[in-house]
C-alpha cells in the first residue's frame, strides 16, 4: 500500500542559513544594466533590476524567454501553521505557473516522496520528526498531490523522490539517535541531483538530436541556489547542472510576502527594500544574478477579499 507523502524541511534550511553567523553569501556577478521600461523607478540606486508584472504566469515567462534554460529549479519560502490562511507559494506555482510551464517543460520534479512504512522505527522516527520540525499544514501535502496532478493534465510528467531504507538508517541512528537534519538535507540535495540527471539524459535519448524541452524542479529555497552562502553549497544542486547544462541552468525563488516580511536573514539581502513593491494586484520579477531571480507574489492573494489573478 502507498503511505502518505512526507514533505521536506525546506524551512530548514532557511533556518540553517540564518543561524550560520560566519557565512557569507558568494556574490553574484553583476547584471547589465537594464533600460526596460518596465523597471519601476527605484528609489534605492542599490537596488537590483526588477520588473512588476501583473500575475506569476507573466514573470515566467519573461524568466523562460531570457534565461532559455535547460533545468530550471524553483525554491520556495515554505509555509507554515502560523501563515496558514494566506495561500502557498505550491499553491500558487500550481494555479498561476505550471500552465506557463508546460509548453517549455517536459517534466517536473518535486520535492517529496512516499512514505510506504517498509523501514521500521527508522522511517517513523524519520517521518514524525520532520513534520514537528516543519511546522506545515496538513493541507499542503493536498496542494503537492494537485501540482503533481495539474502538471500530468498539462503534458508535463511528473516525478517524486525515491527514499530508501538506508536514508531512513542513516537519518534515524545519528547524532545518539536524533535525525540529522544537515544529513537529511544533503539527502534530499542528492535525491534530486540524481533524478534531475537521470531525466535529462532520458530526455536526451528520447529526443534525439532535437532540442528537447526545459526540466523543471520544485522544492526549498536552498536546494537550488546558485549563489549559496558560504559554507551551505554542498545543499545545493545548481553548480553540478550548471555544468550538466552548459550553463543554461536559472533558478527562481517564489516568496510569499507576508511569509518573508520581517525574517531576519532576508532583510540582509540587497532585494529586500523591494519587497514594498509587492501588492495585490501584481508580482515582482527581481533579478538576484545572472539566471538567479526572485519572484515576490501577490501579497494578500488567499485572503477572504482578494481574488486570483487570471
Amino acid at each position: 500500500m502507498i503511505g502518505r507523502l512526507c514533505l521536506s524541511p525546506a524551512v530548514l534550511a532557511i533556518a540553517l542559513a540564518a543561524l550560520c553567523a560566519t557565512c557569507r553569501r558568494t556574490p553574484p556577478a553583476p547584471s547589465p544594466q537594464r533600460t526596460d521600461a518596465t523597471v519601476p523607478t527605484q528609489a534605492n540606486p542599490a537596488a537590483p533590476p526588477h520588473w512588476l508584472h501583473a500575475t506569476a504566469g507573466e514573470a515566467l515567462r519573461q524568466v523562460l524567454r531570457t534565461a532559455k534554460p535547460r533545468i530550471i529549479g524553483f525554491g520556495e519560502f515554505h509555509q507554515k501553521i502560523s501563515s496558514a490562511k494566506v495561500r502557498s507559494a505550491v499553491r500558487r506555482f500550481s494555479e498561476q505557473m505550471v500552465a506557463t510551464l508546460a509548453p517549455a517543460a517536459s517534466d517536473l520534479i518535486v520535492e517529496t516522496w512516499v512514505t510506504e512504512g517498509r523501514c521500521g522505527e527508522d522511517e517513523r522516527r524519520v517521518v514524525k520528526s520532520v513534520e514537528k520540525t516543519t511546522e506545515r499544514p496538513v493541507t499542503t501535502e493536498d496542494e503537492v498531490v494537485t501540482l503533481l496532478k495539474r502538471a500530468k493534465q498539462l503534458g508535463v510528467q511528473p516525478h517524486i523522490l525515491k527514499v530508501g531504507c538506508d536514508d531512513y538508517k542513516l537519518l534515524a541512528r545519528s547524532r545518539a539517535g536524533k535525525v540529522d537534519y544537515e544529513k537529511l538535507l544533503s539527502m534530499i540535495t542528492r535525491h534530486l541531483q540524481q533524478k534531475a540527471t537521470q531525466v535529462v539524459a532520458a530526455r536526451r535519448r528520447a529526443d534525439g538530436a532535437g532540442e528537447p524541452k526545459a526540466v523543471a524542479l520544485y522544492g526549498g529555497a536552498l536546494h537550488n541556489d546558485l549563489f549559496p552562502l558560504e559554507g551551505l553549497e554542498a545543499f545545493s544542486y545548481a553548480a553540478a547542472l550548471q555544468k550538466l547544462t552548459g550553463g543554461r541552468y536559472a533558478e527562481l525563488d517564489l516568496y510569499v510576502p507576508e511569509y518573508v516580511e520581517g525574517d531576519e536573514a532576508m532583510r540582509r539581502e540587497p532585494w529586500y527594500p523591494l519587497l514594498r513593491l509587492a501588492g495585490p494586484r501584481h508580482v515582482v520579477l527581481i533579478e538576484r544574478g545572472p539566471r538567479s531571480y526572485i519572484l515576490l507574489l501577490q501579497r494578500g492573494y488567499g485572503s477572504p477579499t482578494s481574488r486570483p489573478a487570471r
